[in-house]
């Protein structure tokens, strides 16, 4: 099984309007992000920083955790991003784009088996003839 996210990375490519630029960088990040300073070119955002931010998160954390790092230093200056943080996103998302079908790949053997837990409430399918109905306080107990 497969899991990729190409739609959602052709999305926030969109988002940033980085259709027509190059797929360049071999890597999300090349270094730590730095607080803004008072040398730092103003921002030159014509897309919401946080938006992004958010998409790039949730694409990291579902499928592509390559690039978990680099949104995690772009996340901490959310608040007020500056030229550099802008460049970095960008980055970030050239990154996405030159490997916008990468993703995990899970190959079952014979060892591993892949388990799922569900938090549910049986949608409301507790009678009240079923006598290991929880939501039923007995007297006597």
């Amino acid at each position: 099984m497969e899991i990729t996210q190409p739609g959602l990375i052709d999305k926030v490519i969109a988002l940033c309007g980085l259709e027509n630029e190059s797929s360049e960088h071999r890597t999300p990040a090349d270094c730590i992000l730095q607080a803004k300073s008072s040398q730092d070119e103003p921002q030159q955002l014509a897309w919401n920083y946080r938006r992004a931010i958010g998409v790039l998160n949730y694409i990291a954390a579902s499928s592509r955790p390559d690039i978990s790092f680099a949104v995690h230093q772009c996340t901490r200056f959310s608040q007020s991003p500056g030229r550099v943080h802008e460049l970095a996103v960008k980055r970030i998302i050239r990154y996405l784009k030159g490997t916008r079908t990468k993703g995990y790949l899970l190959r079952p053997t014979s060892t591993k088996s892949i388990d799922c837990y569900v938090d549910t409430g049986f949608a409301g399918s507790w009678t009240l003839q079923t006598t290991d109905d929880p939501t039923i306080t007995r007297k006597g107990f």
